[in-house]
């Protein structure tokens, strides 16, 4: 039996592999802004759960509010779970 996967089996166990304990998020490519070569949503998750005083300062600062905040965005799918 020959046990060489596809790659599209590769690719799928290594995703599988990162989300198992891993913190590895899977998201649709769409929440991807090449413009900052990052996962704005994920990013701003991240640096308010890792930083909440630093990002408290920098919303004061920027006045952030809403939909307003010092990373510009392009349109986000509705279903965003953290809003920017």
């Amino acid at each position: 039996m020959n046990n060489i996967l596809t790659e599209l089996e590769f690719e799928d166990y290594i995703i599988e592999r990162l989300m198992q304990g891993n913190g590895y998020i899977e998201r649709d490519h769409t929440y991807y802004d090449d413009k900052f070569a990052a996962d704005r949503e994920l990013l701003m998750r991240f640096l308010s759960e890792t930083q909440p005083e630093t990002m408290a300062q920098l919303k004061k600062v920027f006045k952030v509010c809403g939909r307003n905040h010092p990373i510009p965005h392009r349109a986000q799918p509705e279903n965003a779970a953290f809003p920017l």
